[in-house]
């Protein structure tokens, strides 16, 4: 596949099921693509034929129909549009659910990637209120990738970057509420709503206040999933949710997350190995040092900055990059302007690449 200098931008609209379907006709090919990957990851973590993985995407069905039955309609329409299977379509929402399935229950899933951040006007030289993250993946991801906005008939406007044929990851919507998102090692995953879905069933969502309570009332979670939520107006909160409880932590001002547990409640689920561990602490050091020795001159082009920052540690920065004990690299770094209510997006590692706006109302 050719590597993506950019995302193009795609905006799909009308009922659930008529995104699902434009989705699968803009994407086929990529949709593909993206499902051969999971299934060698299945393979190879897990060993996993394509009948087990489709055989194991029927249990997170009823978890996904229970509290967000649009999406299932959307899926449908994906399948069709795509010309799939309905199960590939949901497969392609829990990669890691189905890429760590022989070790759920105990399992200790190593995936050490992301750096997350906010910062409101009491940090920003501006007035304005910044979120975003770098997203680190393993693979080729980045060549499936696409800026789709999801512009669902009688719900908020979604702008979200999205592998393709995943209805969710993460963004924000035009109301200016994101999702900045990172992975946590833990054990006791199950059967239960798709992490990936979480983003999106957030940002569908007309206040911050109501995202909060929805996030709450789900009982089911399948995996581990940390989510920075911000909005336009300064609010913002980080949320690391387990299987077995959510922990809840508020910034003043700025706010970082990276792939450990902060929250003191939650430290005892910590299961990252020393290596992971120290990587994860070591960019949320460097973030935070970088936001609070810049505080009150934050703006935009110093953020793009802080993405791009190697550190004194090569092997544990920002801007990640493949080491010999990481096959990681930064897959796409975002940058959320709530205020203004559009998004800048760097394809791969952004120390070499350039950032791109992204609006509501830019054409694909």
């Amino acid at each position: 596949m050719k590597k993506r200098e950019y995302f193009s931008h795609f905006i799909f609209k009308g009922s659930h099921f008529e995104v699902g379907i434009q989705h699968g006709e803009a994407f086929r090919e990529d949709i593909r693509n993206h499902m051969n990957m999971i299934l060698e990851l299945a393979a190879g973590n897990s060993g996993l034929s394509r009948e087990a993985v489709l055989k194991l995407v029927d249990g997170y069905e009823p978890f996904i129909a229970k509290y967000t039955p649009g999406f299932i309609e959307e899926l449908k329409g994906l399948s069709q549009g795509a010309g799939i299977e309905y199960r590939e379509a949901l497969l392609l929402q829990m990669k890691q659910e189905i890429v760590y399935a022989a070790r759920f229950g105990n399992a200790e899933p190593s995936d050490p990637a992301c750096t997350s951040f906010a910062f409101n006007s009491s940090y920003t030289c501006d007035g304005k209120v910044y979120s975003g993250q770098n997203t680190d993946q393993d693979g080729e991801f980045r060549n499936v990738g696409n800026i789709v906005t999801f512009a669902v008939t009688g719900k908020p406007r979604i702008m979200m970057l999205v592998p393709a044929g995943q209805i969710s990851f993460m963004g924000m919507n035009e109301l200016g509420m994101s999702t900045a998102c990172n992975f946590l090692p833990c054990t006791g995953w199950k059967p239960g709503f798709p992490r990936y879905l979480l983003s999106r069933y957030m940002l569908e969502q007309t206040s911050f206040e109501q995202a909060c309570l929805n996030l709450r009332g789900i009982d089911s979670i399948a995996s581990s999933r940390n989510i920075l939520l911000a909005d336009g107006e300064g609010h913002m909160v980080n949320y690391e949710i387990l299987p077995v409880g959510v922990g809840e932590i508020h910034g003043n001002g700025s706010l970082i997350h990276t792939n450990h547990f902060v929250h003191p409640e939650m430290a005892k689920y910590e299961k990252s190995n020393p290596y992971e561990l120290e990587d994860s602490l070591v960019r949320y050091q460097r973030l935070t040092e970088l936001g609070e020795d810049n505080k009150g001159n934050i703006e935009l082009s110093m953020i793009q900055s802080f993405l791009r920052d190697h550190g004194d540690h090569p092997c544990y920065s920002i801007c990640m990059h493949p080491s010999l004990r990481n096959t990681y690299r930064t897959m796409a770094s975002l940058v959320f302007d709530l205020t203004d209510r559009v998004m800048y997006v760097a394809a791969g590692n952004p120390c070499q690449s350039q950032y791109h706006k992204y609006t509501f109302e830019m054409q694909p």
